[in-house]
């Protein structure tokens, strides 16, 4: 446990090699569990009984590491860990974009431990030049996170992104919709005749009730409470992944709700997939 907070589970063995005590780190808590990390480390022990080394091997692995390689490790743990529903994460999404359209494609083939702070400039800067001070902030993000990883799992030293700053252009978005608005969009809504009943419902839902339309699309059944009144989204649905979210219902979405748990029969899903499949839609 590090003086932040960060967990990291680490196997520790006398080098085959050398005799010396060796540190390896396994991976980062709660990222990689329990069970994983010891799956882990009894691989890393059959490997030190075959008289492997599991730190030269790593370095060697390094050396010839690419940061497009780091990311794509970094992105299946990431996945793994935001997955939700059996869903890809919108988190999950954003990242693999910026990562195919502003990062890979200018310091993917460079080895992971000869980028500098002048690669990384040279990723975000182009970003930001073209207006986009908010996606340039997410480049880096996300440049500092895939190599605070590797740092935290001993695949990468030193983190190039040190010293360099945000640009923090990102507001607090207060916008909201006019009455105006609202009728607008809700008779536009209503006149698309090509929308199924779950996808017109879910938008109603969104407009009225202020809920992500992720949160509305992936919505269990047992989430509603008619009686009561509420709607309780679970933390781990929530954007934040941190507190539940309980939404009170006005008659208007409770009549909305009231039609889709009827509607869709036997699945635990409110808005379950037409394919059959136990998802929503």
């Amino acid at each position: 446990v590090t003086a932040t907070g960060a967990k990291t589970w680490t196997f520790l063995y006398a080098s085959p090699v050398s005799g010396q005590r060796r540190k390896f780190s396994i991976g980062t808590y709660p990222t990689l569990r329990l069970a994983q990390a010891k799956q882990e480390a009894l691989r890393l022990t059959l490997a030190v009984h075959d008289r492997r080394d599991p730190v030269l091997e790593r370095r060697t692995e390094q050396a010839a590491e690419t940061f497009g390689s780091l990311a794509r490790r970094y992105m299946l743990e990431h996945e793994r860990k935001n997955a939700r529903a059996g869903q890809r994460s919108r988190s999950t999404s954003e990242a693999q974009r910026l990562l195919d359209a502003d990062i890979l494609p200018t310091i993917g083939s460079h080895r992971a431990e000869a980028v500098t702070r002048q690669h990384v400039v040279s990723v975000v800067e182009p970003v930001a030049d073209r207006g986009s001070l908010v996606a340039a902030d997410r480049v880096l993000g996300l440049i500092r996170a895939i190599c605070n990883w590797a740092i935290a799992t001993g695949r990468l030293e030193v983190n190039p992104t040190l010293g360099l700053k945000k640009r923090n252009a990102s507001r607090p978005r207060d916008r909201v919709l006019s009455n105006d608005e609202i009728h607008t969009i809700w008779k536009a809504i209503e006149s698309r005749p090509k929308l199924s009943f779950e996808i017109r419902d879910a938008l109603k839902l969104e407009l009225l009730l202020g809920i992500r339309i992720g949160e509305v699309m992936g919505a269990q059944k047992s989430e509603i409470d008619l009686e009561r009144r509420v709607w309780t989204v679970p933390a781990e649905r929530t954007k934040t992944g941190k507190r539940k979210h309980v939404v009170p219902l006005s008659p208007l979405p409770a009549s909305i709700l009231e039609v889709a748990l009827k509607r869709s029969g036997e699945s635990r899903w409110l808005f379950p997939s037409p394919t059959g499949h136990d998802a929503p839609v």
